[in-house]
């Protein structure tokens, strides 16, 4: 799956990736986003988020 997206979401995006008043899971959904705007396929955002997604 590709996804296209405009600066302002990017930007907002990598914001909530660095940000620590932002939920984990906020940021780890906005990091699987970026992942896939950058093309990268669902398996290796698994094997790189892999452990993040775990308990």
């Amino acid at each position: 799956m590709k996804i296209t997206l405009i600066e302002e979401d990017r930007t907002e995006l990598e914001r909530w990736v660095k940000s620590r008043s932002v939920g984990a899971k906020q940021r780890l959904r906005a990091r699987m986003v970026l992942m896939t705007a950058e093309g990268l396929s669902t398996t290796v955002i698994m094997a790189t988020l892999g452990s993040a997604t775990r308990p």
